[in-house]
């Protein structure tokens, strides 16, 4: 009996502290462990108890140092590519100066235009892009010349490029640390192959009676259509530099060279330059791009030989996401 007694009596004084606390404005046991102090890291990597900021009830969350995530970005760009040509070309023996500023093209040869469309992935460091180009250009006006002479010719140059790389990204870091974090700088490295297809189409008019490099003979004021279909691949590396100024405009250069006496082709190089504006939206991004391209290839095979640089404006829309 005397235990029951002694017990209601510790359980009645409980209830009265516990009481006293509510009343007196401190914290009870169920309250303190309702909110726990957040553990953060401190510089020599032992545990503390952050302190709230500005004094809220709210407790800091713990520092995040290393996001395990790896994000898939991914973007898609097409393009459109005004082209122009300074070089030479040469089919079925015949060698034809292939040159004209982009000015000249526009003013003086009909359906000049390019399409191009990029699709760009990044996982981690880790770069890719599968790339392509079809350009179509009707030059008036130009003349094939071989041994036993001249003719007048207008050509057609029908041709497309698909580039396929894989790279690393080298350096990401910020550019502007203090004004602007949404600022960004990177370098990537790749290593790739493009494939080019060329389909030419001259008609050739002599102004005397001569025989053709294949030996067919054309009589003075006959015509003739000659044409050319060829198609290699060539391996080539390169380096690709970005820029986010201010988080929204952006700048990018890309350059590679290749050839290296693959599949006939002794030198390639490919400089594009571009610059964006981008519109950040609440999962993806809208850019507009303008910039030029040039792409210069030196390739030969037999009677056909591609010597030429194409070059000119390229204006294009970018979407891209984030997974």
């Amino acid at each position: 009996m005397m235990t029951s007694h002694r017990l209601a009596l510790v359980v009645v004084l409980m209830v009265a502290a516990a009481a006293q606390a509510q009343d007196s404005g401190l914290p009870s046991l169920a309250a303190r462990h309702a909110v726990a102090p957040a553990i953060s890291l401190t510089p020599d990597g032992s545990g503390g108890t952050a302190p709230n900021a500005g004094g809220s009830d709210a407790p800091e969350l713990p520092l995040k140092l290393v996001d395990p995530e790896k994000k898939l970005n991914m973007s898609f760009t097409p393009y459109m590519w005004l082209t122009s040509l300074s070089g030479n070309i040469s089919v079925k023996n015949i060698n034809f100066n292939a040159t004209a500023s982009f000015v000249d093209i526009l003013q003086n040869t009909n359906g000049v235009f390019g399409l191009m469309g990029a699709i760009d992935a990044e996982i981690d460091r880790l770069v890719f892009q599968l790339n392509g180009a079809w350009s179509y250009m009707k030059v008036n006006n130009t003349r094939g010349v071989f041994a036993a002479g001249s003719l007048a010719s207008a050509i057609k140059i029908d041709s497309s490029w698909t580039e396929l790389f894989g790279g690393y990204r080298f350096i990401d870091q910020p550019l502007y640390k203090e004004k602007d974090p949404a600022g960004r700088f990177f370098i990537d490295g790749f290593v790739g192959g493009r494939l080019t297809t060329l389909y030419l189409d001259s008609t050739v008019t002599a102004s005397a009676a001569i025989v053709l490099p294949d030996g067919t003979p054309l009589a003075a004021g006959a015509s003739r259509e000659i044409a050319g279909y060829q198609a290699w691949v060539e391996p080539f590396v390169g380096a690709r530099i970005g820029m986010n100024l201010c988080g929204n405009w952006t700048i990018g250069l890309r350059g590679d060279v290749g050839g290296f006496g693959v599949s006939g082709d002794t030198l390639a190089w490919q400089a594009i330059g571009m610059v964006g504006y981008t519109w950040h939206m609440d999962s993806w991004n809208l850019s507009l791009l303008g910039g030029v391209r040039a792409l210069s290839q030196d390739y030969s095979s037999g009677g056909f030989r591609w010597n030429e640089t194409v070059y000119g404006p390229a204006l294009g829309v970018q979407f891209s996401f984030a997974f």
